[in-house]
């Protein structure tokens, strides 16, 4: 099975979508055959190694194993390194989900060896910039966003300036580009 990178940035509804996954294959979060890494624990080379050395190890009931990270986003690139022949080849019936609340933190090698999934599920459907504005929370937040997209470098810097929750607004362009990459 290929490996699966689920882009949620809400943690509370990654959460739930990776522990729903997680009972489609008719397993829990305290199973022996689940290796959970919950987004409290930090996913270092350690911790890489620990994934690797578990799918070493025969099932114990179920037919695989399996390794679900709440939050790899803190990973850092040796821990990639580290992952990048598990990714490539995991074990038969391994199954390996990893949420994340962006992409643009993990290594080009990593993603082109995973599944990356985005919150819709179907990053096809966003053709252009109006298409995604519907999803923003407010109509203040679609004039800014819309603003952004369509104006010259200098509004742009403006816009970003009078913002008062840069990481919110951060989050929504970020979104909008792994989007529109997924898609191209």
């Amino acid at each position: 099975m290929i490996a699966k990178v689920l882009v949620i940035p809400d943690s509370k509804k990654r959460i739930s979508v990776l522990q729903e996954e997680l009972k489609k294959l008719k397993l829990k979060v305290a199973h022996p055959d689940v290796l959970y890494i919950d987004s409290e624990q930090k996913t270092g080379i350690e911790q890489s190694r620990n994934i690797k050395d578990f799918f070493q190890l025969k099932p114990f009931q179920a037919k695989g194993r399996a390794v679900v990270v709440e939050d790899i986003s803190g990973i850092t690139p040796e821990a990639q390194n580290a992952l990048l022949k598990l990714l490539e080849e995991p074990p038969v019936e391994a199954i390996i989900l990893l949420g994340t609340p962006y992409i643009h933190h993990l290594l080009p090698t990593v993603l082109s060896r995973v599944q990356v999934v985005h919150e819709t599920l179907d990053p096809g459907s966003l053709e252009s910039p109006q298409d995604f504005l519907p999803r923003m929370t407010n109509s203040k937040d679609e004039e800014l966003i819309e603003n952004i997209l369509t104006g010259t470098v200098e509004e742009r810097f403006k816009i970003v300036e009078k913002t008062t929750d840069k990481k919110d607004l951060l989050q929504k362009l970020l979104l909008y580009t792994e989007k529109r990459i997924a898609r191209d």
